[in-house]
C-alpha cells in the first residue's frame, strides 16, 4: 500500500502524490491484469513510478508473453513493416558505433525471444532472461549464444563485456540503481552500455503498463548513472517511426567521480495527467457520437488495447481496420476491404495507433470515401470531413 512504499530510489524522498490509478492494469504484453494500476509521483524529484512491485516475480517466470510472435515486434517504417529488432540493430550501431571498437564481447540483459541477440555481432553473446518462457524462445532463436534463465539481480559473473545493452528493460526493474551498479561492473575499461527505454521527455503512454515501474527522465536517469560511476557519452530520443524511446549511451568513468551528492532537481512528468484527461475526453466523445453514426476504430494494436482496458466507451467501437495485425475477430479487416465493404459510410473513425503515424497515415484516411468525421484522441482532435 502508499504508507508502506519504499523511498524513491533516486532522491530518497519518502513524500509522494497519487498520479494515476485504475481498479485493473494493462501489461505490456497487453493482457488485462487483475494487479490494479497504481502510479505515484515523488514531490521532492517527481520521478512516477508503481505503488506496488509485489507481483513482479510471479508474472515474469509465470505468465509474460511478450514478443510472442513476428507480429508485435514489428514496426511501421515508410509503408513498410520490419523486424522491430531490426530496427534497434540499425540504432545501435548508429549510435553506439562511432564510440566502439571492435565488438568482441555482448551482453543483453533481458534478451526476450533472443532475435536481437541474434542479430548482433560478436564472438561471445551473453544473454539473460527470467521469463521462463521467453528464455525457451531466446534458445530456439539464438543457438550460439550462452543465455541465463536470470535477471540482473541474480546474475554473478567476473566477466566483462565491450557492450552491454538493455532494450525496453530498465522500466520494468524494481532496482534502478543496482541495476546501473552492476552494470558499471560488467563493463570493461573501453566498454559502453546502451539503455534503450520509454521516453518521457515528450507524450507516452507507457504510464498505463503495470509492469513499467518507473517513468524516469532523462536527469533522473544521469543522477543514477553519476551515482553508480557512469557517465552519459551521447543521448537520443526516436530513431525513425520509433519515436516513443530514449537511447542514452554510457560509459564507464575510470577517472575521479562524476557524482556531485547534489540531489536532482525537480522534473515534472505530465503523462500520467495528460492520459487521464484523454480517456475521459475519449468517452464524451463517443458518448455523443454512439448511436448516431457507426464508430470504427483504425488500430487493433497496442495503443487500442490501452483505450480498451481503461476507458467506458471502448465497446461502442464497432469495427477495426489494421493491415498489420492478424486476428481471428471478423471486426478486424484491413483499410482496403473496409473501404469496400462500406463501413466507413457516414461514420466516425477513431485514430487509436501511435500519435507519431498521423502525418503518415492521416493524409490517406481523410481520402477515405464516405467518412463523416476523424477523432485523433491523443490530440483531443475532432474533424469534420
Amino acid at each position: 500500500m502508499l504508507n508502506q512504499l519504499a523511498a524513491c530510489p533516486v532522491c530518497g524522498s519518502l513524500a509522494h502524490s497519487p498520479a494515476i490509478s485504475h481498479r485493473t492494469g494493462l501489461t505490456t504484453d497487453l493482457r488485462t491484469s487483475s494487479f490494479p494500476l497504481e502510479k505515484i509521483q515523488c514531490e521532492v524529484c517527481g520521478l512516477v513510478r508503481s505503488a506496488n512491485t509485489d507481483f513482479l516475480e510471479s508474472f515474469y517466470q509465470e505468465s509474460y508473453r511478450k514478443a510472442e510472435s513476428d507480429v508485435i515486434t514489428s514496426v511501421l517504417n515508410g509503408d513498410q513493416t520490419v523486424a522491430f529488432s531490426s530496427l534497434i540493430e540499425e540504432w545501435i550501431n548508429t549510435i553506439a558505433g562511432p564510440h566502439l571498437g571492435p565488438m568482441r564481447s555482448v551482453l543483453e540483459i533481458g534478451c526476450g525471444d533472443g532475435r536481437l541477440l541474434n542479430r548482433l555481432k560478436g564472438k561471445r553473446k551473453v544473454g539473460l532472461e527470467p521469463s521462463r518462457y521467453l528464455f525457451e524462445l531466446a534458445s530456439k532463436n539464438c543457438p550460439n549464444c550462452h543465455l541465463e534463465n536470470t535477471g540482473i539481480e541474480s546474475y554473478d559473473s567476473k566477466e566483462t563485456f565491450d557492450v552491454v545493452l538493455a532494450v525496453n528493460v530498465f522500466e520494468h526493474l524494481p532496482d534502478p540503481k543496482l541495476f546501473l551498479i552492476k552494470t558499471a561492473n560488467l563493463l570493461n575499461t573501453e566498454g559502453v552500455a546502451l539503455l534503450i527505454y520509454p521516453t518521457q521527455e515528450q507524450f507516452n503512454y507507457d504510464v498505463c503498463f503495470v509492469d513499467h515501474l518507473f517513468h524516469m527522465r532523462l536527469g533522473h536517469l544521469k543522477y543514477l548513472a553519476e551515482e553508480a560511476g557512469l557517465t552519459v557519452l551521447k543521448q537520443e530520443i526516436g530513431y525513425k517511426s520509433y519515436q516513443v524511446a530514449n537511447a542514452v549511451l554510457l560509459k564507464k568513468n575510470t577517472g575521479q567521480s562524476q557524482a556531485t551528492g547534489r540531489k536532482p532537481d525537480y522534473l515534472d512528468n505530465e503523462n500520467p495527467h495528460l492520459m487521464i484527461d484523454i480517456f475521459r475526453s475519449f468517452d464524451e466523445v463517443i458518448s455523443k457520437f454512439k448511436g448516431h453514426k457507426r464508430i470504427v476504430a483504425f488500430g487493433y494494436g497496442e495503443l487500442s488495447k490501452v483505450f480498451n482496458a481503461y476507458t467506458q466507451n471502448f465497446d461502442c467501437i464497432e469495427y477495426f481496420i489494421d493491415d498489420f495485425t492478424t486476428s481471428t475477430d471478423g471486426r478486424v479487416m484491413g483499410f482496403d476491404k473496409a473501404q469496400e465493404s462500406g463501413i466507413l459510410q457516414n461514420a466516425l473513425l477513431v485514430f487509436l495507433v501511435n500519435p507519431y503515424y498521423r502525418q503518415h497515415l492521416g493524409k490517406r484516411l481523410q481520402a477515405a470515401s464516405g467518412l463523416s468525421h476523424i477523432y485523433y484522441p491523443i490530440e483531443k482532435e475532432l474533424i469534420t470531413l
